[in-house]
């Protein structure tokens, strides 16, 4: 009797743990994937004969290719991914990286009211 009163509470207890563990991976993967898409744009050498809006076009394909690459979890299209290059003097002078992903329950025994709805990651790096 007494396993039939504990065990719906250790049940909930157990999927609460795997469902936001999940949660966590996913949103460190797509840390790491914003990451390391911005930090692949800034190392990107702007050629000589290349416009300012070339290179930006450029370096924003390179960063979702990159972190689109790196998420290996789920798939991470491109709209999910948002790439801002701010112009200092004509030149790039930093890069904001937002990615976003919507979160999927593991489980699915949780309600929906008790986890996120997405994850989101952001980067803002400096253009050297």
């Amino acid at each position: 009797m007494e396993f039939a009163l504990v065990l719906p509470i250790f049940l909930l207890l157990l999927f609460a743990i795997i469902d936001f563990g999940w949660y966590f991976t996913r949103e460190f993967v797509l840390i790491n994937a914003v990451s390391q898409g911005a930090r692949s744009a800034v190392g990107t050498v702007r050629q000589p004969d290349e416009t300012v809006s070339a290179y930006v076009q450029r370096v924003t394909e390179k960063v979702r290719e990159t972190a689109g690459d790196l998420y290996w979890i789920g798939t991470l299209s491109e709209s999910r991914i948002t790439v801002e290059v701010e112009l200092s003097g004509g030149l790039p002078d930093t890069i904001t990286v937002v990615g976003k992903d919507n979160y999927r329950s593991l489980t699915g025994f949780l309600p929906s009211s008790l986890l996120p709805e997405d994850t989101r990651a952001r980067t803002v790096m400096a253009f050297l």
